[in-house]
This record gives structure tokens, C-alpha cells and sequence, in this order.
């Protein structure tokens, strides 16, 4: 179990409001600072922990989540929008031993990012990852685009205008919406869907990026080896439970006959509720 991740929601706040996003949909009281050490406290036995929301950095006591944290000696990622990021917070948060940002990043266009965010946060997303380029040697920094309708066309322009412009990352995702295992979480709207018939030609023209990493598709949509460095078996801890399998991958009856099976992220379950299975093509 050491190898896992674990999830921890501090907040369902957020300046943003994503079209792909459950946590607005299903809001939760903000735990107090000692709910959330008592949730990290029942994470033990994993070493890597995910501290996301909403948005985190909305919590005046970040620093001192990540301090309990560390303590076990846990690898601590931080997943934000970055928008609400100044200098004064990145020097406290590293202090306090953050070991990576990772960034939600769903388009290098401005008319597109509002579009998904619903925000008007992009020119401020730029500006901080400006910032970030001069403490690029104390934390590592990732990226995550979370594929809609509304920039899978572009997917490809988006990923290397991050390769060009920002050499210091050493992740850029590019993942199909999670869902998470709460009340009513299958009842998204399709509208913000893609099918993954439709991604499978897009992933065909994915430049070839080293740092790029699929995640939340099965191998026979990306049929990547990067797939493989994904650890798809996230687990979330909330009010003190440990809930397994953030993901519930789903594997159609044809994936039996599959010989990548094994090391295939599968898919969530509630995608059915919108789309057939014709995508699968069994590795034979």
C-alpha cells in the first residue's frame, strides 16, 4: 500500500467553477485543521498524499497541513489553479516542504480556459507560473488539462505551447474527467463530455513529449507506454474514513480477452451512463 496515493479535499471552495468538476455539485463543510490531521493520521501506510479541493490554497493554514504531513514523511502534492498563488505564499509553502504543484492548466487559450473555468484567471495563471520559473529547482511542478468538449480539438497546440514555454515541468497531464465516489456523482452532463471514439483519433497527433502523461483512458484509446507510469489506484480519506479506489476503474466484458489488461487504467464506471462501449479493441 506504500506505493499509493491518497486524497485528501480541504476545501469544496474555489474561485473557479470547471464544467468537469463534482465538488460544487456536492459541497461538504470545510474540515477544521485538526479533522484534516486526523484524516492524514489514517493515511499512514501511504507515502504519497494529495491535498486538493476546491482550492486548497484558500485555507489560511496550508503551511501547517503540510508541516503534520511531513512529519510521516509523506511526498505532498498540492493541487491548485494556481491563481491565488504570490510570492510570499510559494516561499512558505516550500518551507513548510511541499514536494510538487500541480497545476490545472485546460488550455493555452484564454477564450477556451474561461470557457471551462468559468473564470476570468487566466492572465494571472501565466503570470505565477513566471513566478514559479525561479524556484523551479526547490519543487517540482506539474500540469493537468482535463479533456471537455471544449479542448480536445486543441489538446495538441495546448501541450507544446507548455513544452515551449515552461522547460522546467516535469509532468503535463492530460487526463478524462475523475469521478468521485459521493452521492449522485453519475449525474454529469454530457454536454461537457467527450467520446472516446472521438479522442481516439485526437490521441494519434499527441506530440511526442517525454513529459506527457495520459491518464483516466485505457490503453487501446492511447496505446502509450506513458500510460504506464500512471498509479490509477488514488484512495481519498474524508471525515476520518479511507475510501478505496477514487478511480472505480471499469472494464467492459471485451476487456477480459485483453492481454494489457493488467496494466490498464480502465475507465470509471458512470461513463456508460452517456456513451456505448464500441471504443474497445482488445490487445490481442
Amino acid at each position: 500500500m506504500t506505493n499509493k496515493e491518497v486524497e485528501i479535499h480541504l476545501t469544496d471552495k474555489c474561485p473557479h467553477d470547471c464544467v468537469f468538476c463534482s465538488v460544487k455539485k456536492h459541497p461538504f463543510p470545510t474540515p477544521s485543521l485538526n479533522e484534516i490531521k486526523k484524516d492524514i493520521s489514517i493515511s499512514f501506510k501511504f507515502k504519497k498524499l494529495i491535498l486538493s479541493g476546491g482550492e486548497p490554497f484558500l485555507r489560511k493554514d496550508i503551511s501547517k497541513i503540510i508541516e503534520f504531513a511531513k512529519v510521516s514523511n509523506k511526498y505532498v502534492t498540492i493541487e491548485t489553479n494556481l491563481t491565488l498563488l504570490n510570492e510570499k505564499l510559494l516561499r512558505k509553502i516550500i518551507k513548510a516542504g511541499v514536494n510538487e504543484l500541480k497545476i490545472s492548466f485546460h488550455s493555452h487559450e484564454k477564450k477556451v480556459y474561461k470557457k471551462i473555468t468559468k473564470s476570468n484567471g487566466f492572465d494571472k495563471l501565466l503570470k505565477n507560473f513566471e513566478l514559479l520559473k525561479k524556484y523551479k529547482k526547490r519543487i517540482k511542478i506539474s500540469t493537468n488539462t482535463v479533456i471537455t468538449k471544449y479542448n480536445y480539438k486543441n489538446l495538441n497546440e495546448t501541450v507544446s505551447f507548455l513544452a515551449k514555454n515552461y522547460s522546467f515541468l516535469k509532468e503535463i497531464r492530460i487526463s478524462y474527467p475523475r469521478f468521485y465516489p459521493i452521492k449522485n456523482c453519475g449525474k454529469y452532463s454530457k454536454k461537457h463530455l467527450v467520446s472516446l471514439n472521438i479522442l481516439k483519433k485526437k490521441f494519434k497527433n499527441i506530440i511526442n513529449e517525454k513529459k506527457i502523461i495520459i491518464e483516466n483512458l485505457p490503453l487501446c484509446i492511447i496505446n502509450d507506454k506513458r500510460a504506464k507510469k500512471i498509479n490509477w489506484d488514488i484512495w481519498l480519506v474524508k471525515k476520518g474514513k479511507l475510501l478505496r479506489g477514487l478511480e472505480e476503474r471499469y472494464f467492459p466484458e471485451k476487456c477480459n480477452k485483453c492481454k494489457k489488461k493488467k496494466e490498464c487504467q480502465g475507465l470509471h464506471k458512470y461513463y456508460t451512463l452517456y456513451f456505448d462501449n464500441n471504443f474497445v479493441k482488445p490487445f490481442r
